[in-house]
């Protein structure tokens, strides 16, 4: 036994020799969901076939909302678990129909396995708040390190913030 490694080709097929033996297989892409991990007998040659799906967002509960979400990952390029993301309105007052929102609560939701984190609750449009030049803020907050940058959220269903 041992610990292997390989990437795929372009076509996403990869070969491994491995003995005889249960192996346990992670596989990783992201920002795919792969079930894993896979425990699986090898004896002679076996060909085993695994199915990725890609990441999608859900749908916001609200014609006025955005569904936020998108990355971190390490200087490596790997998935960054358990990251806490933050984010928050960079105003007051701020209003939304005429009515005042409370700008002092902030959303935190944490990434998971494949380093995605994902709002799933939405977040006002930036257009749609009074005033209409609203950035949001947001906080990426891990062991190592901390990032914060402003953000105007977009008219649409939903959104990836690119985090450096």
């Amino acid at each position: 036994g041992g610990v292997y490694g390989n990437t795929t080709n372009p076509s996403g097929c990869c070969t491994l020799s491995l003995d005889d033996a249960t192996w346990t297989i992670h596989l990783q892409k992201v920002p795919y969901s792969i079930t894993s991990p896979v425990y699986e007998a090898i004896s002679g040659n076996t060909t085993l076939t695994y199915y990725a799906t890609p990441f999608t967002p859900g749908s916001p509960p609200a014609d006025s909302l955005c569904v936020v979400w998108g990355r971190v990952k390490d200087k490596h390029g790997n998935p960054y678990v358990g990251a806490k993301v933050s984010i928050w309105m960079d105003a007051y007052p701020v209003t939304f129909g005429g009515i005042l929102i409370d700008v002092a609560t902030k959303s935190v939701v944490y990434t998971d396995t494949l380093g995605i984190f994902e709002f799933s609750d939405g977040i006002y449009y930036s257009s749609s708040l009074n005033p209409s030049n609203l950035k949001w803020k947001v906080q990426v907050k891990t062991t190592n390190w901390l990032w914060e940058g402003s953000v105007t959220v977009p008219s649409q269903g939903s959104w990836e913030i690119e985090i450096p």
